[in-house]
């Protein structure tokens, strides 16, 4: 049975649902509470959600044939939201409030342990080895691996995990229909012929890091290109454990003096997931000094 609360976070959130404006994306955790609490249906969502002071909302769900649209994005399977059962939980650890509240997918997500797999486009032969047995390592452990679906290292690892049986997600930058695919399960922000951006590329990058317990960087260019500021943002914000493979390069020095562990072999993977975590950030500093600015 399709979930209202479900149907109601898609046509509140979902890009490219035929509404006039769009709510900010911070207060989704009180609607979906006062909607549990009423367990209203469809018709009278917009009543309760005006009764908990969510004016907006309530007048965007009103919106001629917006719920209907909801109700069957929902039914063919093709949104994922934060009550869905393959939802990745370490989102809310990472995000919070600003967490995204509904995505449109291709595939249905399994409850796993999500490996990250990042790199350059044009990675060397030793980098794309690498990935490879790192996403084959990662099925053998029964864990799946999450990346953005580029070419390079991105795609080593993805084939290698898909060859060995296991479930791969691919987060894109751009709408679904851009790229239709059988093999990985899609997920993405856009709207579903959303072309390519620069914003939905860097949201993208932090959810990959936000959904891994640990993401591994195959191969970087120093200060530049999207695996470089993707991963330094995420050692920023603290999304996740972050490992490199130590090819001594500028970039991979770089980030380890930013933070980074090394994965030596794709076959420690087992042991780093196992270990405790030590990663420093160099970023801690900035971080007290903001609580201390803030009163924390």
């Amino acid at each position: 049975m399709t979930s209202t609360v479900e149907v109601i976070l898609a046509a509140l959130y979902l890009r490219g649902a035929p509404r006039p404006a769009d709510p900010p994306r911070r207060g989704w955790p009180e609607i979906v509470a006062a909607l549990r609490r009423e367990s209203p249906d469809l018709g009278q969502a917009a009543e309760a959600l005006r009764r908990m002071g969510a004016t907006q909302p309530a007048m965007l769900l009103e919106t001629k044939g917006l719920l209907a649209w909801a109700e069957r994005a929902v039914e063919e399977n093709a949104v994922l939201t934060v009550l869905s059962d393959g939802y990745p939980r370490r989102w809310l650890e990472a995000f919070g409030d600003i967490a995204p509240p509904a995505l449109w997918q291709s595939g249905t997500l399994p409850e796993s342990r999500w490996i990250g797999a990042v790199g350059s486009r044009e990675a060397t032969p030793e980098a794309l080895a690498y990935m490879e047995g790192l996403g084959a390592k990662a099925a053998e452990l029964g864990l799946c691996i999450v990346s953005g679906g580029a070419l390079g290292c991105d795609s080593a690892a993805e084939k290698a995990t898909l060859e060995k049986g296991a479930p791969v997600l691919r987060l894109l930058p751009h709408g679904l229909l851009l790229r239709p695919d059988e093999d990985a399960i899609q997920v993405s922000l856009a709207a579903p012929n959303e072309p390519f951006s620069r914003p939905l590329a860097m949201e993208r990058n932090a959810l990959i890091y936000g959904a891994a317990e640990l993401t591994v960087v195959g191969q970087a260019q120093m200060r530049k290109g999207g695996t470089w500021h993707g991963a330094t943002d995420a050692l920023r914000r603290r999304l996740g454990r972050i490992v490199v493979r130590p090819d001594d390069s500028p970039a991979m020095r770089g980030l380890i003096a930013l933070g980074a562990g090394r994965l030596t072999s794709p076959e420690d993977l087992g042991f780093a997931l196992a270990a405790t975590p030590t990663q420093k950030a160099l970023f801690a500093y900035e971080s007290r000094r903001r609580r201390a600015y803030r009163g924390a």
